[in-house]
């Protein structure tokens, strides 16, 4: 089952710089996964998630923020609504796959 996110959401998991309330993220991150993200996967997760999200939706490729002025950044993503619209329709990933990334992180630790 998919489900729509803000599109700030979505470009916070991308570009992984903070376009939306952090919960929204969070969410969006815990859907993808299924599951709580705890602290020490929220890397991974990030990675995996960018990943899978610009496989469904290229069209996001490239699309990154302008510099930390506030302002430019809300005119910019304004801008992005306009051509992408508010929200995005976002698929989970495979259960097996994220089990298996966890054990293969904490596996490299060990």
């Amino acid at each position: 089952m998919k489900l729509f996110f803000t599109l700030e959401a979505v470009l916070s998991v991308t570009t992984r710089i903070p376009l939306d309330d952090p919960d929204r993220m969070s969410d969006l991150l815990e859907y993808m996964v299924g599951e709580k993200v705890q602290y020490e996967d929220v890397k991974t997760a990030l990675s995996v998630c960018s990943w899978a999200i610009m496989l469904e939706h290229p069209m996001l490729t490239g699309i990154n923020p302008p510099s930390v002025e506030i302002q430019s950044r809300e005119k910019w993503l304004e801008a992005v609504k306009g051509v992408h619209g508010t929200s995005m329709q976002i698929t989970p990933l495979p259960t097996p796959l994220w089990a298996s990334l966890k054990t293969e992180r904490k596996e490299d630790w060990s």
